[in-house]
């Protein structure tokens, strides 16, 4: 771009300072198709790009791998939202692993079920047909519960509602290896137990 000004003589000093400014802006390399590419967006403008893309939960202390597989799965995401693919995409590209997802209309029954009325749930009592249960198969604090709570929130049909998160293959042990209290662990849980005294 030439430096040649194209201003006419008599005209003022802020005309010419706007022309100086637009001609230094154009020089300013700005490469918008990279800024549109989750995989080539520069780090620091991912957060606004996740805000283009309509990502529904973002926390900037992902690293940068689930940061720009977030951002990849959002339009997929969005098609599918409510769906229980969507709710696994999710969790997928926020790096929780192996999750499953049980239904509540998933559990076993007894009875006929083609018959009203004729038909049991086994297992926990209260449970509605739109209950879900969630079971995460590597360790997380409860930081990570709680994003993991509000990311379910954003992928979830809206009349869902999440009865617990259950972590698999650990085992809290209390005392000396005394308690052992299990491997399938629900967050918040509570164990009560009995001591006999004499």
């Amino acid at each position: 771009m030439s430096d040649i000004s194209t201003l006419p003589v008599n005209s003022t000093r802020l005309e010419r300072s706007l022309e100086t400014l637009i001609r230094n802006a154009f020089r300013i390399d700005v490469p918008i198709g990279d800024l549109w590419n989750p995989d080539r967006c520069p780090e620091h403008a991912l957060k606004f790009l996740a805000w283009a893309m309509s990502v529904d939960f973002w926390d900037d202390q992902w690293p940068l791998p689930v940061k720009r597989q977030t951002i990849r799965q959002s339009i997929a995401v969005h098609r599918e939202k409510g769906t229980l693919s969507s709710i696994k995409r999710a969790l997928n590209a926020a790096s929780y692993g192996d999750v499953s997802v049980i239904e509540a209309k998933a559990l076993p029954r007894l009875g006929r079920t083609h018959e009203l009325g004729r038909s049991w749930k086994l297992g926990l009592r209260g449970v509605h047909w739109a209950d879900y249960w969630v079971e995460v198969s590597r360790p997380i604090d409860r930081r990570a519960a709680d994003q993991l709570v509000r990311l379910l929130a954003t992928v979830a049909p809206v009349f869902c509602r999440l009865r617990a998160i259950t972590v698999r293959n650990i085992q809290y042990v209390l005392g000396a290896n005394d308690w052992a209290l299990g491997t399938n662990i629900p967050l918040g849980g509570t164990f009560r137990t009995e001591v006999n005294y004499g």
